[in-house]
């Protein structure tokens, strides 16, 4: 498999494939080694720890007349959905910023009329337990929010 993937180690080895591999998957999309690798990885934690959900959208924009939010992903599992939010560097202000934007988006009578079911839960998953506990103090009233860290995952 050598000659169709390349690879870097970071605590473990990561794959991605090269222009061969694409070549003979098919595969159209184009992945190379950035700074953003972690914060893919970090998505692919919590998808495999819901058990690979069949629900799931990679960054799908919310969008509305008064703003536009966009998770990192959006999943189902048995039921219920989440906003996914993966939190690594960002400063804590831009996350309040964010749930905040969350909070007015269930608030908002778009969503209400369009949605009768249940808001879906915000869960923010980073990479620190302090970040973890933080961003719980941080979440506002009202709004279904779950946090992360890599350490609940092990």
């Amino acid at each position: 498999m050598e000659k169709y993937v390349n690879h870097f180690r970071e605590v473990e080895n990561i794959y991605y494939l090269n222009k061969a591999g694409r070549e003979l998957t098919g595969c159209q999309k184009v992945v190379t080694k950035t700074l953003q690798y972690q914060h893919t990885v970090m998505k692919n934690d919590i998808y495999i720890h819901y058990g690979k959900p069949k629900l799931w959208s990679n960054e799908n924009p919310i969008i509305t007349p008064d703003f536009k939010l966009i998770p990192d992903a959006i999943f189902s599992v048995k039921g219920v959905q989440y906003f996914l939010e993966v939190d690594r560097f960002q400063k804590m202000n831009a996350n309040i910023e964010k749930l905040a934007q969350y909070k007015r988006f269930k608030e908002m009578e778009s969503w209400q009329k369009r949605n009768m079911g249940r808001f879906p839960v915000v869960l923010f998953y980073t990479d620190k337990d302090s970040r973890k506990y933080q961003l719980m103090e941080l979440a506002p009233e009202g709004l279904e929010f779950q946090a992360l860290s890599k350490k609940d995952l092990l």
